[in-house]
């Protein structure tokens, strides 16, 4: 090799050495397309627009007149239930889909794979959230026509900001227990299962009633749902957050960069 191969050699090294890697919004988009690359994934969403419409329609008929606020609420209560699933198939998917090599291979820096898959979670629950809030103004609007009464859009904003809230809450607590466990059917067990199993737990331990309000993020989430709003609220939403959401999360995001591919 001669001397100007040589320190082309090393320019070309030292060049690819600087580059910054993929970039974020990018992992983000990736991320984001993987929700429907499966065919879990494209399917759950399915059942939930299907779920969200028909609970939707359900208002409709049998309410005389119901207001926007109404059809809202009632279109958010299958979203949150079932939505957090597709966070937990984004965080198991490297795992049960076998891609972990091909993305780990691609982004190295498991940290930012792991930040990636939370912001596109996020990002799918307030977007869907935007979508039924859409839909709720709608199937108001074709309500009032079809009933001939007048249109009613007044809503708590209180209401809208939490269910929000809410939603984005439970897509990252997806993220975490997935991420946590690397298994998809033991993630979705442990989500749905320990809420009740600490409620169980409470009731036949009296001493615990003091103390379950400050970790079990279903009932600390159950007030935003309908709008109140107080500082003990607010503090048992942070404590309850950190025990299911934080604490999960930086455990996987250890697991992750700790297990080998």
């Amino acid at each position: 090799m001669t001397e100007t191969q040589y320190q082309a050699a090393l320019s070309a090294e030292s060049s690819f050495g600087a580059r910054s890697g993929i970039p974020f919004g990018r992992l983000v988009h990736v991320e984001l397309r993987k929700q429907l690359d499966t065919r879990a994934g494209r399917w759950l969403l399915i059942t939930i627009a299907v779920v969200t419409c028909t609970v939707m329609t359900g208002t409709a008929l049998l309410s005389s007149n119901p207001s926007y606020g109404t059809m809202l609420v009632g279109a958010v209560a299958p979203l949150g239930l079932l939505l957090p699933v597709v966070g937990i198939l984004s965080a198991t998917s490297e795992w049960s889909q076998r891609t972990a090599l091909v993305t780990f291979s691609l982004e190295p820096r498991r940290l930012r794979v792991s930040l990636a898959k939370l912001a596109s979670a996020v990002l799918t629950g307030a977007g869907l959230f935007l979508g039924v809030c859409i839909l709720g103004l709608l199937g108001h609007l074709f309500s009032s026509l079809a009933t001939g009464s007048g249109l009613n859009v007044s809503v708590n904003i209180g209401v809208v900001t939490g269910s929000l809230l809410v939603i984005v809450i439970g897509m990252a607590q997806g993220i975490a227990i997935g991420s946590l466990l690397a298994n998809t059917p033991a993630a979705i067990v442990v989500f749905y299962v320990a809420p009740s199993a600490m409620s169980l737990v409470s009731g036949l331990l009296p001493s615990l009633h003091q103390v379950l309000p400050w970790i079990d993020i279903t009932s600390a989430t159950a007030p935003l749902l309908l709008g109140v709003s107080s500082l003990p609220i607010w503090a048992r939403l942070a404590t309850s957050t950190v025990f299911w959401v934080v604490l999960p999360f930086i455990g996987g995001v250890i697991r992750t960069t700790r297990t080998d591919v």
